[in-house]
């Protein structure tokens, strides 16, 4: 997505509102967006910030972690001749992060489900060198799963691969199953697909039920 973000005061009431340049610098006001833009824009903007700007390090240090630091440094005899800022730095030289993405498709077409998914695969690959992260997506739709097998096998971005890619199911018993299929190195839908058979098959019952009565 190469779009630029920028907030304006709205004539409004005063509101500040989200205007998004895209890269031919066409301007789109969020408040003006359709409901799955709404719900998608947000997640690839706080992404983006996660993975490329926040400061995590420093985050930290400013924290009560970097005291606790400090006052395991001080209590301990092996701290002696060790400079506890160096040990701290040095603690925190490679991050992880690991994001939680609840339903991406939300109000989403089935093509712009898979632009969405390798948008923010993208960003994740974006970020390897930055630090390591995970991703985690709850979702009820195939064809986002879907997408997710369709980037793994593309081998497009090294940041998903099938080595890489989980996928589980809650069933209606309470019990979690395994979606991944090593043979065909693919993450199976079979629930998820089962509304599409029960409609077929309700469809299927009315058509026989109007013939009858023809």
């Amino acid at each position: 997505m190469n779009a630029s973000f920028q907030i304006n005061k709205s004539d409004v009431g005063g509101r500040r509102e989200l205007v998004i340049t895209d890269g031919r610098g066409r301007k789109t006001f969020f408040s003006r967006c359709a409901s799955g833009e709404r719900s998608s824009i947000p997640v690839g903007i706080i992404l983006r910030y996660l993975t490329r700007s926040y400061d995590y390090r420093s985050a930290i240090q400013k924290s009560y972690l970097s005291d606790l630091i400090d006052f395991l440094f001080e209590k301990s005899q092996r701290s002696k001749g060790i400079d506890s800022d160096k040990m701290n730095m040095a603690m925190f030289e490679k991050m992880y992060l690991c994001v939680h993405v609840e339903e991406p498709e939300l109000s989403l077409d089935p093509n712009t489900q898979l632009r969405f998914a390798e948008e923010l695969i993208e960003v994740m690959s974006c970020a390897k060198e930055r630090l390591e992260s995970s991703i985690i997506f709850t979702t009820h739709s195939p064809y986002w799963v879907t997408a997710l097998n369709a980037i793994a096998a593309e081998r497009k971005h090294k940041f998903l691969s099938w080595d890489r890619l989980g996928g589980y199911i809650v069933t209606e018993e309470g019990t979690v199953s395994d979606l991944r299929d090593n043979d065909s190195q693919l993450l199976m839908t079979p629930n998820m697909d089962e509304a599409s058979v029960t409609i077929d098959e309700k469809y299927n019952s009315v058509l026989e039920k109007i013939g009858d009565v023809a």
